[in-house]
């Protein structure tokens, strides 16, 4: 049976907390705990084939006048020494996420214990006489900010918990090839981004002439993007797609340029309002930016875009070309429309935006380089992705265009652990309004629960979207370029638009920054 906040949540149009306590909940620590007892198998059955390796070779060097089978045997030990130490690393990483998702089970429970005893403290049960407006006021003021509050404590659970899991994925990435002895032939890696788009190719031909009205419309809006990125005459592969994720939103990749052959690869993630089945202006944009970075690099360089939306874009329902999923559609609008008025999204948003860049980078060579830039509420993502992905991630440099903050828990430029801080740029024009302090006041406004909800589950107390990050004292590179929109005051959206950020000046010197020529980057002298 629901609990009684999740029927509060739907009624004044806040996202559920039981969706993500359901999703933590279903999580199994005793399937985790049960894969390291396969682990610690292993590594002891490995582990005994190398001492009998070892124990052998004082027989062979006897019985054999020449090296090779002693050589043989003692690469074969060395191999079980491997093998047993990666089965000992990666059931310890595994033991430490059990122990994470228990403790993320424990915060749960805990969450819902207190919610009861404020429930019942403050009487919230209760519905007021229909003429008491004062009361009723009250008592929605009293449920809504337990509902927000809630939700934010089981999002940070989440957030600690999906950190955890990051790390731990990190642990286990062990290529088999490494464990070999030298001089094994392997395999040729895999083709990677061409198979990956052949497989989600086929998976949009199916859905466009699926009799799933809303997959067939998802699939035709994917397509036209495709058609529109392969009319600038460069590779196009379609590196995410799937119509049913994140309630029905759906999500998907275009890549403008051949990123397995690539020596540069900039990830572009968009902001408020935008949606996977209108990436028109996005896959234009990436094709401009992937050209104008391939001119800024050497005569023979070579560049690609991709236009990512593999998260939940606050506001996407206002772009969408179709019907959004789920069991009550209006609910979805709202909880899709109340993600707007902070940087909760972002954080979910960042570990998306993270696996795919690890899938990713697996793909590309080896010496290309990777940005990764975000508009508006795009550039909040980038910065929560930055600030939880670890040093070796193969990130090199993140731009934050037009961004309303960093999200939660970064503070300056040295927080993130993915760059360096002088790898961290910014834009941001003097007339665009969402960078501004008018953006926090609205979504306080919006949400004056969320205050003192960040402040109980996060400790965090920079406003809805986190510290400025193109502030002198942020200690970023903020990069001095003029708008390409003439300004005369007041308040002028127009400013901020991503045409207007990836166009003129301000193109070059994002291009710039992806192509590493960092010392054309026109950057604030002050930090």
């Amino acid at each position: 049976m629901a609990h009684v906040t999740s029927q509060w949540a739907n009624r004044y149009g806040l996202p559920d907390p039981a969706l993500p306590a359901d999703d933590l909940r279903r999580a199994d620590a005793a399937a985790l705990r049960a894969a390291v007892v396969r682990w610690e198998a292993v590594d002891l059955f490995v582990g005994q084939g190398g001492d009998r390796a070892r124990n052998a070779l004082a027989a062979l060097q006897q019985g054999w006048s020449t090296p090779q089978a002693s050589q043989a045997v003692a690469a074969l030990a060395r191999t079980g020494d491997r093998l047993a130490d990666s089965a000992r690393a990666a059931a310890q990483a595994v033991v430490s996420l059990a122990g994470a998702l228990e403790g993320a089970h424990r915060d749960v429970e805990r969450v819902y214990a207190q919610a009861e005893a404020a429930i019942t403290a403050q009487q919230l049960r209760r519905e007021p006489i229909a003429t008491n407006v004062a009361e009723i006021a009250t008592i929605a003021a009293e449920r809504r900010a337990l509902v927000s509050g809630m939700h934010a404590e089981v999002r940070s659970a989440e957030a600690r918990l999906e950190a955890v899991a990051l790390s731990t994925t990190h642990t286990l990435a062990v290529d088999p090839r490494d464990l070999l002895p030298p001089g094994v032939a392997t395999q040729p890696p895999n083709p990677g981004a061409r198979d990956l788009d052949a497989r989600n190719r086929a998976a949009l031909a199916a859905d466009r002439s699926s009799a799933d009205g809303r997959h067939a419309l998802f699939a035709r809006a994917v397509q036209r993007a495709l058609d529109e990125a392969a009319a600038h005459g460069q590779v196009v592969q379609l590196l995410t797609y799937d119509a049913d994720s994140l309630d029905g939103h759906g999500a998907a990749a275009i890549a403008v340029g051949d990123i397995a052959h690539a020596d540069t690869v900039s990830v572009l993630v968009p902001g408020v309002g935008n949606s996977p089945t209108d990436m028109s202006d996005a896959v234009r944009l990436s094709a401009d930016l992937a050209a104008a970075t391939a001119r800024s690099g050497p005569a023979d360089a070579t560049s690609a875009a991709i236009a990512w939306f593999g998260y939940d874009i606050p506001l996407s329902w206002t772009a969408d070309q179709r019907p959004i999923g789920g069991r009550n559609p209006v609910a979805e609008i709202i909880a899709n429309s109340v993600l707007a008025i902070d940087a909760s999204a972002a954080v979910s948003g960042a570990a998306r935006l993270g696996a795919f860049t690890r899938e990713m980078r697996a793909m590309i060579a080896p010496s290309a380089t990777v940005t990764l830039i975000g508009h508006s509420y795009g550039s909040t993502v980038v910065s929560q992705a930055a600030r939880t992905m670890p040093p070796e991630a193969g990130i090199d440099d993140i731009v934050l265009l037009g961004s309303p903050g960093a999200g939660y828990h970064v503070a300056t430029a040295h927080d993130y652990t993915a760059v360096p801080a002088d790898h961290v740029y910014t834009v941001a024009f003097p007339g665009d309004p969402i960078p501004n302090d008018i953006t926090d006041l609205i979504a306080e406004l919006a949400n004056p629960a969320g205050i003192i909800a960040r402040a109980l589950a996060m400790g965090d107390r920079t406003g809805p979207f986190g510290t400025d990050p193109n502030a002198p004292s942020f200690d970023a590179q903020a990069i001095m370029v003029p708008s390409g929109i003439s300004w005369n005051g007041g308040v002028d959206l127009g400013q901020h638009a991503l045409d207007n950020y990836l166009s003129g000046p301000s193109l070059q010197a994002v291009a710039a920054v992806a192509a590493g020529r960092y010392s054309v980057v026109p950057v604030r002298r002050e930090r």
